[in-house]
């Protein structure tokens, strides 16, 4: 199969360069429960396209993974808390397992039949914003759980959580050379984006690797690392909100973790 280029690349790799790195970004805004979402999606995939046994049970085992690596070291939850939080991710993962490894399935098997052929732009792009369109109600699932685990942080819980997110936000800074000169972090833009793509289409040619760079100088580019950059930071912020508003007792729907 050969895929054009530009245009599917320019798809693919900013999906892949823009969406998947600034996750952290999107989720912070709701504690990262759903970073979950991501990561889930990812096994999914690779479930979908192999019967590995370990794919299939690092994806039934995504919520005890998702405690284990991110909510017990970044909130140090109590047992109350890690048994509430583990059934609910245990729901989420049953309406992923019914609502959304069909549509992997279905994406898989068309791109097996365009396999034999060249393929057009608009074939890529259209699964690829498929797939993309399928993220928001996954998300939508986190939404019930975030509030809910939320709501029981202590302030020992949220001065745990600001502590992560500090070191999370100086270990963004330094892996993004966002404290360097605009070239270094023109350069770290471009080698993360030729590594993303190549995972797709193998090795790009000198013009390829152009185009990305001038994706990455693009100033309405949607990954530019400045707003992720203040993005990040605001899940400092975040956190401090949510302990005013225990402290006051204001807690009005879609007000909790949304900046």
């Amino acid at each position: 199969m050969r895929v054009p280029l530009p245009a599917a690349m320019i798809t693919t790799s900013m999906f892949d360069m823009n969406l998947l790195p600034c996750m952290p970004a999107i989720i912070n805004q709701r504690l990262r429960w759903l970073a979950l979402a991501a990561k889930l999606s990812a096994c999914a995939w690779l479930l979908a396209l192999s019967g590995c046994s370990l794919v299939v049970s690092g994806y039934n085992n995504a919520p005890n993974l998702f405690m284990f690596l991110w909510l017990n070291p970044h909130l140090d939850l109590n047992a109350a808390q890690e048994k509430q939080a583990l059934a609910d991710l245990q729901h989420v993962l049953e309406w992923h397992r019914r609502e959304q490894l069909p549509l992997y399935a279905k994406w898989l098997s068309q791109a097996q039949q365009l396999a034999p052929d060249d393929v057009s732009a608009d074939q890529v792009c259209a699964l690829i914003d498929e797939a993309a369109d399928s993220l928001e109600p996954l998300l939508t699932q986190f939404e019930e759980p975030t509030a809910r685990l939320g709501l029981s942080l202590t302030p020992k819980q949220l001065q745990v959580l600001r502590k992560k997110y500090t070191e999370d936000l100086k270990d963004y800074r330094k892996e993004w050379k966002l404290d360097s000169s605009k070239q270094a972090q023109l350069e770290v833009q471009t080698d993360k984006g030729q590594e993303n793509a190549e995972r797709f289409y193998g090795r790009l040619s000198p013009a390829q690797k152009k185009l990305l760079t001038q994706l990455a100088q693009n100033p309405s580019h949607p990954r530019g690392r400045s707003g992720s950059a203040h993005s990040s930071q605001r899940q400092i912020s975040v956190a401090k909100d949510i302990h005013a508003r225990k402290e006051k007792g204001d807690f009005s729907r879609g007000g909790f973790g949304c900046v």
